[in-house]
């Protein structure tokens, strides 16, 4: 698996720009307006300025050289690698309801529905989620669609759910918004909703011995 299966904290939303109160032209300074655009192409004639400065035009040329060559094989490295796609996952979702009980599958089976960036058809199934594998909790609420405050555009979303009380931490992150982790189906398991309050009765006649 990829290092975001590894330990190393990551956002479900790690795509997104970095958060801004300030309101500014998207236009000028969004992710892909002008600004931004031509501090990314800046960047490499002012390295080759300074280089060509200090060490002179045959430094810079062999550096570029060198840069050329180590691109030109990541790329052909990149090309010849096969990328493994989301396993397929047809006819196992749940259609998962609020108030029904669900299992978190093991690791180890949620696994087999990634692919080989750690996602399933473009969900990324974070590091902390770990945690609640085995557990059991109740269905929130269904996830039809969401909203990207940054790229102002509504994205459908499908057979995927929150859990009640199961919401990122966001440890080594530093973000304080408790936003909830969003489920695939396909790594939950329905619990039949007679076991479940087998269980809560049991429970509770336990309690009051």
């Amino acid at each position: 698996m990829t290092d975001k299966l590894l330990g190393i904290e990551v956002c479900q939303a790690e795509m997104q720009e970095a958060f801004s109160s300030r309101q500014r032209p998207r236009f000028l300074f969004g992710p892909s307006g002008l600004v931004p655009w031509l501090r990314r192409r800046s960047v490499v004639f002012v390295s080759a300025a300074r280089i060509l400065r200090n060490e002179g035009f045959l430094h810079l040329f062999k550096k570029t050289v060198a840069l050329g060559i180590v691109g030109l094989r990541v790329n052909l490295i990149r090309v010849t690698q096969q990328v493994r796609k989301t396993p397929a996952t047809d006819g196992m979702q749940l259609n998962l309801q609020p108030g029904e009980w669900v299992e978190v599958k093991s690791f180890e089976d949620i696994q087999q529905t990634l692919d080989s960036e750690g996602k399933n058809h473009g969900l990324l199934f974070v590091n902390k989620m770990n945690l609640h594998c085995g557990r059991r909790y109740r269905v929130f609420k269904r996830v039809e669609s969401i909203f990207n405050e940054f790229t102002k555009e509504h994205r459908k979303v499908r057979n995927t759910v929150l859990l009640e009380g199961v919401y990122c931490h966001a440890e080594g992150l530093g973000c304080d918004r408790s936003c909830f982790h969003m489920w695939r189906e396909v790594w939950l398991r329905r619990i039949p909703a007679r076991v479940e309050t087998a269980n809560a009765a049991h429970s509770n006649s336990a309690l009051r011995r």
